[in-house]
């Protein structure tokens, strides 16, 4: 790469990267009010009545990533007006870095649409970031639910049946799952650079390269108790599939970036916000692990329909996975749990729930896992790109084949099961 001002690249580059490494979409979207409504909608839920929910947002945080998406656009165009390709893999990097300051400004969108209480514009960015099922594939999940026997192929677990009654009948509250996360982190050689860190504020065990602070984390819940079982899963899924997989992106960059002006950019072009390919990968990891039950579900995709092709509100999209479920082998309280736990997340960013709408994230796991099956393993390494600028980064010339952190197997060096 020629640099015209290789200053102003070096110092676009490092603000590009350090605004856009804190504006995460997802966290933007997650409603701060979940726990004061969610024993009360369950309760209503129970008695028959689905009620369609008043989400709340941290509108500090969406103001603060509405703001910066005003930045995002001169640095990257500062960026590409200072640099001139000299061969095939400079001009990747550069198309690497217009998706990303792509994904930023997409953020950026979807928090003014959430200020504004606009959800028609915050669902035209969702949808331009994460994509839409498309018919066949919402077909292929409503089939998948009527003849699962043509779905799920036959995932033995790894551990026995009574070794897996042994390790439920061991639990780990939240600070051992941080403790053992960041053992984990520490057997990779992933820390500092990533810590496991308990945060009251989240759901969910979540791998975030993009937070807040730019700091890239493992947050856990505070009061988050789980199995053996479970903290074996989890961790091949966030550390083992998701933070290995960065940290191979980030160093494949690094082998490419290094010294120039552009390195600042390292671990933001490292990870894609379309996670399809990145949650397929760790999909497989969990099926590998607990066998056919962890399969990706079809009920995303076809509350993802109900929602944003038939105009369904919170309360009818709830009822009829509800009563999908219920149709199972599952009791009338798990099915309610699980109603709320798919529609909470199909509604994410959503301020009116009783119109139709879709965070279409979640019908990647499905499709990623599709994907990922059916595709060369050592892929699997880089899953924090997309498939396509995999494709790219090869026929460039760039070896996939040596990553920086092969898999190895933590969770019986580290866990001990």
């Amino acid at each position: 790469m020629i640099y015209r001002d290789r200053t102003v690249v070096a110092d676009a580059s490092r603000y590009l990267s350090l605004t856009a490494m804190t504006m995460n979409p997802v966290a933007i979207c997650n409603p701060t009010n979940l726990s004061d409504i969610e024993k009360d909608w369950k309760t209503s839920a129970r008695a028959g009545y689905f009620p369609n929910p008043d989400f709340r947002y941290n509108l500090e945080e969406l103001k603060r990533v509405a703001l910066f998406g005003n930045n995002i656009n001169g640095y990257w165009q500062q960026i590409r007006n200072n640099c001139v390709c000299q061969n095939e893999i400079d001009r990747v990097i550069l198309q690497l870095l217009e998706h990303r300051a792509c994904d930023a400004m997409l953020a950026a969108e979807i928090a003014a649409g959430i200020l504004q209480k606009e959800d028609l514009r915050t669902q035209s960015a969702i949808i331009t970031a994460y994509g839409r099922p498309s018919s066949s594939f919402t077909m292929r999940c409503y089939h998948a639910l009527e003849n699962p026997a043509t779905y799920y192929s036959c995932n033995k677990p790894r551990f026995s049946e009574a070794k897996q009654a042994e390790l439920e009948e061991r639990s780990f509250k939240a600070s051992e799952i941080r403790d053992t996360f960041n053992a984990v982190l520490d057997y990779y050689g992933f820390r500092p650079a990533w810590q496991c860190v308990l945060d009251p504020q989240v759901k969910t065990i979540d791998a975030r390269d993009k937070t807040e602070d730019g700091q890239p984390r493992l947050v856990v819940p505070n009061r988050r108790v789980v199995n053996a079982r479970s903290m074996a899963t989890l961790i091949g899924h966030e550390i083992e599939c998701h933070i290995r997989s960065s940290e191979n992106s980030r160093a494949l960059l690094r082998r490419i970036l290094g010294g120039t002006p552009l390195e600042p950019l390292v671990n933001l072009l490292a990870k894609a916000d379309n996670e399809q390919f990145y949650e397929g990968v760790a999909k497989m990891s969990d099926v590998a692990l607990m066998g056919n039950g962890a399969t990706p579900h079809p009920f995303f995709t076809i509350a993802i329909n109900l929602a944003l092709n038939e105009g369904k509100s919170f309360s009818d999209v709830a009822k009829t996975v509800y009563m999908l479920k219920c149709t199972g082998t599952g009791t009338r309280d798990t099915a309610v749990d699980f109603a709320w736990t798919v529609t909470r997340r199909i509604f994410r960013g959503a301020t009116d729930t009783s119109k139709g709408f879709a965070f279409t994230k979640d019908y990647g796991y499905m499709a990623g896992y599709d994907i990922a099956r059916n595709i060369p393993a050592y892929l699997h390494d880089y899953s924090t790109f997309t498939l396509s600028e995999l494709k790219l980064l090869e026929e460039a010339g760039v070896d996939l084949m040596s990553p920086a952190y092969p898999k190895k197997d933590a969770i019986k060096d580290v866990l001990g099961v």
